[in-house]
């Protein structure tokens, strides 16, 4: 069913892993001249700094996750294990956000919103596999009565 609470967080989660990928994350000031890091070089951005090639992988990778796990509402169980994987990605994916930048520092770094969609990721696949739990308990106790 597609129609359910987890597939909705699930959605979420496909439509802001994909924001990532095209919004700029941070805005580095050096003196007099600022630019933005983003993900990848096509972004919404005038001044674009550099690509990071490990978070893009990690999104990516993140937002196939999230949309293969809408599609498997009839194996509750690899979708429940696959929301688990997805949380893990998506801390992965903000730590390396601002582990690159800790390291690489040369100026202020002004971190945008949109660097920590990955954490309100996390969050709605810890959510989707809430209700999936709930599901397949539901499912299981209507197998006991009969």
């Amino acid at each position: 069913m597609i129609q359910r609470k987890q597939s909705l967080f699930l959605l979420a989660a496909v439509i802001s892993g994909v924001l990532v990928q095209f919004m700029p994350i941070q805005v580095l000031t050096a003196g007099t001249e600022s630019q933005a890091l983003c993900l990848l070089p096509g972004c919404l951005a005038g001044k674009v700094k550099s690509t990071i090639y490990l978070p893009i992988v990690l999104n990516l990778l993140a937002v196939l996750v999230s949309f293969i796990c809408i599609f498997l509402f009839k194996n509750r169980k690899l979708q429940m294990k696959l929301c688990n994987i997805l949380m893990i990605l998506n801390i992965m994916i903000c730590g390396s956000l601002f582990a690159f930048n800790y390291f690489s520092a040369e100026g202020i770094i002004g971190y945008q919103m949109i660097s920590f969609l990955p954490l309100i990721n996390s969050a709605l696949a810890y959510f989707a596999g809430v209700y999936i739990k709930k599901d397949e308990e539901l499912v299981r106790s209507a197998d006991r009565i009969r």
